[in-house]
């Protein structure tokens, strides 16, 4: 069984999406939603899931201690940052930090389901 962490600061229409892809392939997972909002309605999603939650502080997000946090807790966790305000230098930062990956938001289901198959297909091949 795979942990998997999720970000959002929002409305958390990804994090859901996401979580019930995995359902509808019939992968068990476990899902940590990380935000940065105490107010976003992520966490009601969260909630409603039956997910565990955290909420951090953005400077920790900045400087990478919250992706520091979660490579402590799992080193081979898989990583992926999503951003509206990304930029090629936030990229690098996350990259360098040892997130897996960086989307650039708006996320579409489509590029959501491909990077999940990529992180699958590389598993199986490691196995």
């Amino acid at each position: 069984m795979k942990n998997i962490v999720l970000f959002a600061s929002g409305s958390g229409t990804n994090v859901e999406n996401i979580i019930e892809y995995f359902k509808d392939i019939d992968v068990k997972n476990n899902f940590f939603v990380f935000t940065n909002n105490p107010d976003a309605f992520v966490i009601e999603r969260a909630k409603k899931l039956d997910v565990p939650y955290f909420v951090f502080n953005k400077q920790g997000l900045k400087d990478g201690a919250v992706l520091h946090k979660i490579m402590e807790i799992n080193p081979k966790a898989k990583v992926v940052m999503a951003s509206s305000v990304g930029t090629s230098d936030h990229l690098k930062q996350a990259l360098e930090n040892g997130a897996y990956d960086f989307i650039q938001k708006p996320i579409s289901l489509e590029a959501i389901t491909n990077l999940i198959e990529k992180v699958l297909e590389e598993e199986s091949a490691n196995v």
